[in-house]
């Protein structure tokens, strides 16, 4: 990205507070109040849906291995993808606990969202919010740890990328992107306590162990191909796709020396299985960058009143697509044409 960061942040930051303020007026202050109040039953829906899912996915592995052997092998593709969906529903509730929208308690939200979740996917949200709040400070600056998850030149680039998704790649260099962020911009930086580590390792263990006892040898094989092939691979590129519908604007270098920055967080309002497979709860992201404390159930709500206001009828991205969509996978192939 191009321009004067500090400049392109304070055009952002401007634009930010206007939509911010007319929202507000839209809505009412009161509403916007009592949008940010917690319901724990989606909590923990989502959760069972997520564990559902991961257990189904493995059982599906052994059942067919115990039916057919190791021919299962050429379920292994499909298996991966809906266990890297699971993995992106996990990475969104890891989002969420990073707000603490998951439990009312700071600590039991995060040790709830470590061990409950966290833990399967080998992540943790004290590593996620540590990066997470420059991502809401510093949108589309090169403060922005996600910026290069969005921006991106040919698409030769697009494609290149994609193709590191599946390599596994992309998921080793944002572990040491996100490291090596962390310490360039002194990140406050809560690090993880010893009890995660612990989780990660019991929860992989779990895993493996349920593939090697039903399967034998040939489960260590199904849990590199189902299991870690879907975390390493198949989740990168459902949120590569994901970030790019959200953020992108090829348009925004250009809105610098003064100029007002256009703001560029898109709702997508998305079929069923587009939903399921990229959106995982985090669709409303339009509002969310704009009330970030606010669950994404109520920012549903937030989104059906500011829509009827027609607020997205003049509210555009530097290129003049409204800030709502309907869909991510065509509103994908438009952005990077």
């Amino acid at each position: 990205m191009t321009g004067e960061p500090a400049t392109a942040a304070r055009g952002s930051a401007s634009h930010d507070v206007a939509l911010r303020a007319r929202v507000r007026d839209i809505v009412g202050v009161d509403k916007i109040k009592s949008y940010r109040t917690l319901d724990l039953s989606y909590t923990f829906r989502d959760a069972i849906f997520i564990c559902a899912t991961l257990v189904a996915t493995i059982s599906l592995a052994c059942f067919l291995h115990s039916t057919i052997g190791y021919a299962t092998l050429l379920a292994v593709p499909v298996l991966a993808v809906i266990s890297g969906v699971a993995f992106n529903w996990i990475n969104v509730q890891i989002h969420e606990a990073s707000h603490q929208l998951l439990i009312r308690n700071a600590y039991w939200n995060d040790v709830y969202c470590n061990l409950a979740l966290g833990c399967w996917a080998l992540q943790d949200v004290e590593t996620y919010r540590a990066t997470h709040g420059m991502h809401h400070g510093h949108l589309h600056t090169e403060r922005d740890p996600d910026l290069e998850m969005y921006t991106f030149g040919s698409v030769r680039e697009v494609l290149w990328g994609r193709l590191e998704d599946l390599l596994m790649i992309t998921a080793f260099r944002r572990q040491r992107h996100v490291t090596e962020f962390i310490a360039a911009n002194s990140v406050a930086y809560a690090r993880p306590p010893l009890y995660t580590f612990a989780a990660k390792v019991a929860a992989q263990a779990i895993v493996l162990g349920t593939f090697l006892y039903f399967c034998g040898l040939w489960g260590a094989a199904y849990y590199g191909g189902i299991y870690l092939y879907g975390l390493l691979a198949v989740f990168p590129v459902l949120v590569g796709i994901r970030a790019v519908v959200q953020h992108r604007d090829d348009k925004l270098p250009d809105a610098v020396d003064g100029e007002p920055l256009r703001y560029v967080a898109r709702t997508t309002v998305a079929p069923i299985m587009e939903f399921i497979l990229v959106g995982a709860r985090i669709d409303y992201h339009f509002e969310h960058h704009l009330f970030p404390m606010i669950p994404y159930y109520n920012l549903r709500k937030m989104h059906e009143c500011i829509e009827r206001a027609g607020l997205f009828e003049d509210c555009v991205d530097g290129r003049g697509r409204e800030l709502s969509t309907k869909n991510y996978l065509s509103t994908y192939v438009s952005l990077v044409r």
